[in-house]
């Protein structure tokens, strides 16, 4: 018989994963716990099981959705997790990455890079009571140094093992826009803050930093980039009879990358069925006319913001099976 661990909502997210995880705790278990799967209704039960669930005989964390849900912190996926969308959307926000395997600093590597003595050929005019008189030329010696630079040393648990698919219906992990840059504020009186900010990027929707993450049967679609925000003019119209410049447009975001795949470490195995879309990449934002209040000449027209560069499927080629 099928076994299930129900999870309860505690409708207050900041409390959900101590509550939900001290209340599963003592929840009874069938004495087969071969089939045991977490039922989850809200982002904050997810989080909990991922943490501190129940895990089956044979070391898996089944856990299925039961409803839509919306996630704003990464979700973490242990080894040993088989996640179950049934059907249902995760939609992330713009700050969360599902997050797979493990990287740790395990320590700090000293490299010493020595950089030779060297020699560089200088020249200076030289000028007397009748004016220049001609260029003396000159050797300046640079000693050698030494350059210290520190690299972190990491472990990767690469035996780890998540799979992420949907029985049934086909489901989908949905990444919400980056948020976009802010616009100038009006009535800016030096241009360098009449320009419009850049919208907001994102590295990646899944972040698989060890071990195999296989998928099947679901759609993800990354998170586009912010807008970039729009531009207004400075207030300065005076200098000389002119009118102040428009500020630029921020540049647009770049669209997320759907993996972003430790190379040598990770790997994203497509059971099948399956859908990748990138993030877009966001709007430039508009550059302002010039100050309409000017004595002589008018300032410049400020630029339009570039457009963010779209997102890829994956960052390292090698590391997407089928």
């Amino acid at each position: 018989m099928k076994g299930k661990l129900f999870l309860l909502s505690s409708g207050v997210f900041a409390t959900a994963v101590s509550s939900v995880c001290s209340y599963a705790s003592t929840l009874p278990l069938p004495d087969d716990t071969r089939y045991i799967v977490h039922e989850v209704f809200s982002g904050a039960e997810l989080v909990s099981a991922l943490a501190c669930g129940k895990r089956c005989s044979d070391g898996k964390l089944r856990i299925r959705l039961v409803n839509d849900m919306d996630i704003t912190v990464d979700l973490k996926l242990p080894n040993g997790t088989v996640l179950d969308l049934n059907g249902r959307k995760l939609c992330m926000g713009p700050d969360a990455t599902i997050i797979v395997g493990n990287k740790t600093v395990i320590r700090r590597d000293k490299e010493v890079i020595h950089h030779e003595a060297k020699t560089e050929r200088k020249s200076k005019r030289i000028y007397d009571r009748n004016g220049y008189a001609g260029t003396e030329y000159y050797d300046v010696v640079i000693p050698g140094w030494d350059e210290i630079k520190y690299h972190d040393v990491y472990a990767y648990e690469d035996n780890s093992e998540v799979k992420i698919f949907s029985k049934g219906k086909k489901g989908f992990i949905n990444g919400l826009p980056c948020s976009n840059g802010e616009n100038a504020k009006s009535g800016a009186y030096y241009l360098k803050e009449a320009h419009g900010s850049a919208g907001k990027s994102k590295e990646s929707i899944v972040k698989v930093l060890s071990g195999n993450l296989i998928v099947g049967n679901l759609d993800i679609k990354a998170h586009n980039g912010g807008d970039g925000g729009n531009a207004t003019y400075s207030s300065l119209w005076h200098i000389p009879f002119g009118g102040g410049d428009g500020g630029n447009g921020g540049d647009g975001g770049n669209g997320a990358d759907v993996f972003f795949v430790e190379p040598n470490h990770g790997n994203v195995l497509n059971e099948g069925f399956c859908n990748f879309f990138p993030g877009e990449g966001g709007d430039g934002g508009k550059g302002s006319a010039p100050n309409p209040n000017y004595w002589v000449y008018s300032g410049s027209k400020g630029k339009d913001g570039k457009k963010g560069s779209a997102g890829k499927v994956i960052n390292y080629s090698n590391g997407l099976m089928y």
